[in-house]
């Protein structure tokens, strides 16, 4: 993943995944743990977005919490590499290819 496309706030919200999906005992970061530091961004586009489009943010948070709280757990160690999902990879590849 070239992350020298991304904007600044999107590598702090990759770093938040990441350090979620270690506290959440997950080996992966899934598109549910990047989306949930977008929606909690104060003046962020994503929670503007769900705003505009009457959406509850604290709901939106709840459900992404809830998905990424069921999300599978490793025992042992997990401050090592936490890797990007194969569907977490792919979106930010579409996401930097469409900043071309």
């Amino acid at each position: 993943m070239n992350t020298s496309k991304l904007t600044a706030k999107s590598v702090e919200a990759l770093e938040t995944a990441r350090n979620l999906a270690m506290n959440n005992y997950n080996s992966y970061r899934r598109v549910t743990c990047f989306y949930l530091p977008c929606l909690q961004e104060s003046q962020g586009l994503i929670g503007e977005l769900m705003t505009k489009m009457s959406k509850s943010l604290p709901n939106l948070e709840a459900e992404t919490r809830h998905i990424i709280d069921a999300l599978p757990k490793v025992t042992g160690d997990v401050t090592g590499e936490i890797y990007i999902s194969n569907e977490t990879n792919a979106a930010l590849n579409e996401a930097g290819s469409t900043g071309d």
